[in-house]
Formats: structure tokens, sequence, C-alpha cells
């Protein structure tokens, strides 16, 4: 690209020298003809007024040898024959014409020529004409000095050109090359930050166009990853689940409850990856009206066997909500398991899951009495990465929580108690759920 902008630059400067200088070129050229004409003229005016009549050659002789006299000059008398002077012995052809009353220059054999009339003052007769002669070779010579200089100033202007081509040229290609390098950086999977504005208007809008998509792809690639990540925690739950019922149905028999119990956790675990995969593609769409009950009754199912193996129950105490409330028992369940589970893992005693109704929402609570959590991580426990674990479970259940439009918080640290606040269902379900100030 650098080359061809160079060669395009360097050949509009040609094309304006060829262009323009060959016109000057005549120009020239006829300017120092024309200006050796005028010197003519002026020599020619000047030996007329100092010839007098009748023309005498000894005193054209004398007149020619004055200091003053501007170069050697021929007379010829009416009949076209030589007075005085160099030239030929016969009036040629441009003497013939000025003894005619028509005077002119002409170029012959190697000079330029130029006649005038000699008149009588009295009569306005014309009786005798003058010629003087300029070298052509002398007033070529002037013109061949004149290209010269004008030869030196075009390949000058030229050079220029070529410089200003070629750093006209890398100006224009780096932001191209840096694009094209960009480009194959996010080819890779790296989503280096685009290089700032250029100053060329179609090259920034090619760089924003790549940077929102290296921003796009960088978004959804990190989406794509938390997703392995966070269904590898999620269906813990389950299985566990469903391990303990086999184990269960194989000490004690039962196998047909057991099965039963089975595919109801597997039915659980392929709507909790589905929910998960969602979340990660930014699919979640309106979520519909939560069944409280349903829901509470669940997780006790779910969860009061295996905190009894812990030695520890759990305690639901719910209340119906005053409205409809948004979100899906999959993604709300999920939310609950993580905050009973993170009960049942750092927490002690008794886990409480209390559900109330909030001024213009529900909320559901859930706690336990363990020494609770310390104060200088209070900001920072719903955060990804964060904790004595894997630091995924808590941060999981934010995004969920909001991903049905409500949110995830920690009420008090010590007892420590989470807070999932839900907003109650708009009347268009195809609308987003919105997010009322719940409190």
């Amino acid at each position: 690209m650098r080359r061809q902008i160079s060669q395009a630059i360097l050949g509009v400067a040609m094309l304006l020298v060829i262009g323009l200088g060959t016109p000057l070129a005549v120009v020239v050229q006829r300017f120092y003809d024309d200006r050796a004409v005028l010197e003519l003229q002026r020599r020619g005016a000047q030996s007329i007024t100092e010839i007098t009549l009748p023309l005498d050659p000894a005193e054209l002789a004398q007149v020619a040898a004055e200091p003053d006299a501007r170069g050697a000059f021929t007379v010829y008398d009416s009949s076209g024959r030589r007075v005085f002077g160099p030239g030929p012995a016969v009036a040629d052809a441009g003497t013939r014409l000025a003894l005619a009353g028509r005077p002119g220059s002409r170029r012959e054999g190697g000079e330029l020529a130029l006649a005038v009339p000699i008149t009588d003052r009295g009569s306005e007769r014309i009786v005798g004409a003058v010629r003087v002669t300029e070298s052509i070779g002398a007033v070529d010579a002037e013109t061949r000095r004149a290209w010269a200089v004008m030869a030196i100033a075009v390949t000058v202007a030229l050079a220029g050109a070529w410089l200003l081509a070629r750093a006209q040229g890398r100006r224009l290609a780096a932001p191209v090359i840096s694009l094209a390098g960009q480009a194959e950086t996010v080819g890779r999977g790296e989503f280096a930050p685009v290089p700032g504005p250029s100053g060329i208007p179609e090259v920034d809008v090619v760089a924003a166009a790549l940077k929102a998509s290296a921003q796009h792809l960088a978004a959804l690639l990190a989406r794509e990853r938390a997703f392995s990540a966070d269904v590898a925690h999620q269906v813990r739950t389950p299985l566990t689940g469903l391990r303990l019922q086999l184990e269960r149905a194989r000490r004690e028999g039962g196998a047909a409850d057991a099965l039963a119990g089975a595919l109801g956790e597997i039915d659980r675990l392929e709507r909790t990856v589905e929910d998960l995969l969602a979340l990660a593609r930014d699919e979640m769409r309106a979520t519909p009206t939560l069944d409280v009950a349903v829901l509470l009754e669940g997780v006790r199912a779910r969860w009061s066997p295996r905190l009894d193996r812990l030695g520890r129950t759990l305690a639901v105490d719910y209340e119906a909500p005053a409205a409809p409330v948004s979100g899906a028992s999959v993604s709300i369940g999920q939310v609950l398991d993580v905050l009973i589970d993170n009960s049942a893992t750092h927490g002690d005693g008794t886990v409480t899951l209390r559900a109330r109704r909030a001024l213009g929402g529900y909320v559901l609570e859930v706690q336990d009495e363990g020494d609770g959590i310390d104060d200088d991580v209070r900001d920072a426990i719903l955060e990804r990465n964060h904790g004595t674990g894997t630091g995924i479970g808590l941060a999981l259940a934010r995004t969920v929580t909001e991903a049905e439009g409500g949110r995830l918080q920690l009420a008090t640290t010590t007892p420590p108690r989470f807070q999932v606040v839900l907003p109650t269902a708009v009347a268009d379900p195809e609308s987003r759920i919105s997010r009322p100030a719940v409190r």
C-alpha cells in the first residue's frame, strides 16, 4: 500500500510537471525570441535617428564607429543595393519587405534579422532600409540556460514530491498495518486495546468497528469460559443428591422410588445447565412468576436430608406474597442452593430459610448460626474468585439473581444473613423485568 501511495503521488507530480512545464518552456523560448526582436528594434531605431540623407557610405561608417553605437548595421538604398554594412550585397526578402513599407523580423542563415525602412522626413518617402542582426545561437543559449534552471527546479520539486510521497505513504499505511496486526491478534483470541485515532476518518471508522467487535468477542468468550466453571459448580449439588439417593437405594432397597428421585434430579440438572447456558449467552428473557410454596418445599426436600447427615437442621418459614413475584423457579432455586450450601460448608447450627413480603417485592433470606463474616470482606464476598473455596458460588448466585431482575445482598455479617430481593411481576410478560426499589 505504501508503494502504491508513493507512486500515485509521484505520478501526479510528474503529470503536473509535464502539463505545466511544456507550455512554460515554449513561453520561455518565445520570451527570449521576443526580447531579441525588441532589442533589434531599438538598435534599428537608434541607427535611423543617426543617419542623415542623402545616404553617404563615409558618413555611415562614422556613425557605426561612434562609441555609443549598439552593434553593426547594414544600410540599403531604395533599389535594394547595399550602401554600407556587412550584410548581403543585395537586399534579402525581409529587407525588401521593409523597403515596401512592411518591416519585420526573420530567421535567415543562423541569424535573426530585422529590417526597418528609412523615410524622408519631408516627403515621408521610403529612401532606404536599415538591417540589424542577432545570432540565433546567442538567443538559443539564453533559452537553454533558462530551461536548465527550470529543469533544476523541476528536479528539486520531484525530489520533494518523492520525499513527501514516502512520508505520506508511511503515514497512511501505518494505521492500516496496525489494524491488520490488531485483526490478527483478535483472530488468535487476544483482545488487546485498539490503537487510538489515527486522524484518518476512514481508518478510524474501521478501527472503531474492530474495537467494538473485539469487545463483543471478549465479553462473549469470557461468558463462555465462565460457563464451564459455573456449570461445574452448580451441578455439584444435584449430582451429590443423585449419588445419595442411589446409595440409599442400594442399602435399603426401594429401587423404584430411588429411580424416580434420580430422574427428578436429572431433570433438575438439565434445567440448571440450560439456564446457565442462557445466562452465559445473554439470552435470558422475561421471567415467569414464582410459585414460592413449591420453590421452598422443593428446597426443603433437597436439603433437609443432607443437613440431617451433618447433624444440623433446616428451618423453613414463609408467608404468601401479596402479589405475583417475578422469577424462574430453576434460577431462584439455584441461588438458594448456593446460599444453603455456603451455610452448610462454612456456617454452623440451624440453617433458616425465611421468605417474607417487602414493599414492592418479596425477600428470601438464608441465615445460619455460625461465627459470622469479617467486616473487611463484606463488600467483596459476592465477587468472583473471592473466598476460601472456589470463589464462584456467591458471585454466580448474584449474577443469576440480577438476571432475574432482583438483587442478592449480605444483610448482616453476624449472624451471616443473605437476602434475595425479588420484584413483583410486571403486567407485560414480554417486557424485561424491571427493578423497583425494594426494601
